[in-house]
């Protein structure tokens, strides 16, 4: 998988979130793919051949089918070159832990500001305008 300097893919199961996040994004240059669970999040990195690969995966902890963890673990083993930043509403240090554990390099607390979310994007991927 090679590193595509701005495509981000988010997930969240809430609609309203996943779409501000990927407005946000979108209005910086970043190219936006959508998921609203973990099992679509995997299809979509999935989807991604390796000539366009994956360089961010924003992703909520608590969602159906496929939770954030356990998708963490298959992003991991998968997609080990994906940048994974968690967003979760848990303040428990201990699932921050977790997520860090099985591969997040960020852990965000709900609610954030899309503020923050956009300057981890560009210090980890660079800014995609020139």
């Amino acid at each position: 998988m090679t590193q595509d300097a701005g495509l981000v893919v988010v997930a969240d199961d809430d609609a309203d979130s996943r779409e501000m996040i990927a407005e946000g994004l979108e209005q910086l240059g970043y190219e936006v793919v959508m998921a609203s669970d973990g099992a679509e999040l995997i299809d979509r990195l999935a989807a991604l051949n390796s000539d366009s690969g994956c360089c961010l995966v924003v992703t909520d902890l608590d969602m159906p089918r496929v939770g954030g963890l356990l998708a963490l673990d298959v992003i991991a083993k998968r997609f080990p070159e994906a940048i994974v930043v968690v967003m979760t509403g848990w303040r428990d240090k201990i699932v921050h832990e977790e997520a860090l554990a099985r591969g997040a390099k960020v852990v965000l607390t709900k609610p954030f500001s899309l503020k923050e979310l956009r300057q981890i994007a560009a210090q980890e991927l660079g800014s995609p305008i020139a």
